[in-house]
Order: C-alpha cells, then structure tokens, then sequence
C-alpha cells in the first residue's frame, strides 16, 4: 500500500508536460543529438493484464506508438519495443475491496539498439473509473486508460498512456540516419515477402462500433467476410483497381503491390445503423485495429485470400 501511495504522489508533483513525439533540440558541443529528459511520448501494453493472474515483479510488453524524433531523426521508432514491470498488487480482499495495480515503465529501444530509460508509474484500482475521478477532482493523475471489470484491475491489449524519457539520450546523427534507412529497407523487405507482390487490405470494426449483428463485405461483386464487431481480418489482392462495398457503400481502390491498405466498417443512424466502409490512414488504421481479435475463420468466405498469419481457427 506504500508503494501505491507512493506511486499516486510521485505522479501529483511531476510537472504537467504537453504530449509530443517530435522534439527540437541543438546538438551538444560533440556533435551528438539529444533526446532531452522528460520527453514525453505513447506506450502500448502488448498483451492483456489483470490483477486475477499478474504478480509483483512480472515483466509487461510494450511497443512505441509513434515515432520519437530529435528534428527530423528519429530515434526511438514507432513499434520499438519496451519493458516494464508489475511493481505492486493488492488484490481484493472482499467485496468493497477492489484490487489495485500499479505499474512502472523501465526502457525503450532506440533506433541504434541502445535502452532508453524511461519513467512512468501507472495505478489502476477494480471497479473504479480513475481517470474521470481525476478530471473531476482536477488532480493531475496520469493514468493508463483501461478496462476495468468487476472488482479485479484489468488492462485491456493495445491500453495507451505517456512515459518520458528519463534523462537525456545523447546519439550520433550519422549513426541515426544509417540505421533509419536499414530500417526502412528492412520494412519494405519484410512487407514484401509478407505481401508476394500483391496489396495487403485491412478489415476491422473498432470499439466505439463493437455489437450489432455481421454486415457482410463484398470484394469485386462477390461475397468476401461478415464481420463481427471487436473482430478484424487480413486479405491480400492482385495489384489493381478494386471494388470493396457493403449494403450502404462501396470504395474503389487502386491497389498497388507491396502496400496496405485500412477499411473499417462502422455502422450509422440511431435507429437501423447501416453498414459503411471507410478508408483510414495506415497508422490510425492500425491503432484502432490493434486491440482487435481476429475474425472467426467460418466468417470468412473468400478464405483463399486470407493472410497466412491472420487465420483463426
């Protein structure tokens, strides 16, 4: 209880930061570039946790949600990975007694291969909605947006909050500038070999549009997949130009090959909400479609073009 109280205080006295992934900053006296302490940047949690099966000391997964950048260089990029650590639990007791989770974010990859440290701690307490009782209050308590159910502390895949970089990063901008071109030669290799020289499609319904029947999508005039809400799933299509449509719309796409492509279908109006297709950007699609589970494979009639690695049993 030390510990969360701790935890709760630290983050009332740490000063208030604007979020931000692009920082300016002169290089030092030996040409080096900073990454300057308290940059503040996203996180996303990997894998579900909750207070019914985590335990003190227990290693949490994230990845890096935007690419970190001094200037024009990027240093830290978006899906490195980074650790942190369950650094305390009370579990609930009885039924007034919701449990409590606190976590604390350790480093990020940076761009060389380095570990960035980086600081955050986070608490979420069952049953509790924490971060409107912190609006609300106009305490300033960062905390995790998460899912809470019941009594227990849950955090959903995909939960995001702000870390900050804990101390400045000092790197070599030449250094920086040949590993971000391998690494965009790495992407473009992987998506290829992943893609085959066709075009990757992307299909999800996200949070806000998650119960209501499966409005069926069509590709080319033919019956595709009925998609679930909370669910998403993955084609790969020849390089040209393609119909994609529902019941209440359609989207033409020039598909080119070795790139990808995000259609989230949500449903509009209040009474009968109606099926509508939209064309994302890569990196919103992403995130929205993250958090999501795959499609049951008996959802999708065009399995043949379906990605290897996204078919559910």
């Amino acid at each position: 209880m030390r510990a969360i109280l701790f935890c709760i205080i630290l983050s009332m006295l740490a000063p208030f930061r604007f979020p931000a992934h692009a920082v300016d900053h002169p290089a030092d006296k030996a040409g080096a570039i900073i990454l300057a302490d308290g940059t503040p940047f996203e996180l996303r949690i990997t894998k579900t946790l909750t207070t019914a099966h985590a335990k003190v000391g227990d290693p949490v997964e994230f990845e890096v949600v935007h690419d970190v950048k001094v200037g024009d260089l990027i240093v830290i990029p978006r899906h490195s990975a980074a650790s942190g650590v369950v650094d305390a639990i009370t579990p609930r007791r009885r039924l007034s007694r919701s449990a409590e989770l606190v976590i604390n974010v350790k480093t990020a990859k940076s761009i060389n291969g380095s570990e960035v440290p980086i600081q955050g701690a986070r608490m979420v307490v069952g049953n509790t909605n924490f971060e409107n009782a912190a609006q609300d209050s106009g305490m300033l308590i960062f905390v995790v947006p998460f899912v809470i159910k019941g009594d227990e502390a849950f955090v959903s895949k995909g939960a995001k909050f702000t870390a900050y970089v804990s101390g400045n990063a000092s790197f070599d901008p030449a250094e920086v500038r040949q590993n971000m071109a391998t690494l965009d030669q790495k992407k473009s290799a992987v998506l290829a070999a992943a893609t085959g020289g066709k075009a990757e499609v992307h299909f999800y319904r996200h949070a806000p549009d998650i119960v209501g029947g499966k409005p069926i999508i069509y590709l080319d005039g033919d019956e595709l997949a009925h998609l679930q809400g909370d669910r998403h799933f993955s084609i790969l299509v020849n390089p040209g130009t393609h119909a994609f449509r529902t019941s209440r719309s359609e989207i033409r796409l020039e598909c080119k090959a070795g790139e990808e492509y995000y259609l989230r279908l949500e449903r509009r109006g209040s009474f009968s909400p109606q099926p509508y297709l939209t064309l994302m950007s890569g990196e919103q699609g992403e995130d929205e479609m993250y958090p999501l589970r795959l499609s049951d494979s008996k959802d999708i009639q065009a399995s043949n073009k379906l990605v290897k690695s996204e078919i559910a049993p």
